[in-house]
């Protein structure tokens, strides 16, 4: 079954079991629930399992947190 994940930021790492690659990230997967972990320089990894279904679309859109540092103590 095609799967195709986006990524915020274009071209974030991502990796579905032992496929990796970067995004948009397409793959043909049996169905079943795969885990997929998205990261990125300068950005939060996410990781999340995805459950591929054999009937309709399986399109995934994984939006990255950006980390940010500012020059002044935390509150």
């Amino acid at each position: 079954v095609e799967v195709r994940i986006g990524t915020v930021p274009y071209g974030a790492n991502v990796h579905v079991g032992n496929l990796q690659g970067s995004g948009p990230f397409k793959a043909a997967l049996p169905p079943s629930r795969h885990p997929v972990i998205v990261s990125a320089p300068g950005y939060e990894p996410y990781s999340q399992l995805i459950a591929v279904s054999v009937e309709g679309a399986n399109p995934w859109c994984f939006d990255l947190l950006q980390r940010e540092m500012t020059p002044q103590a935390c509150p």
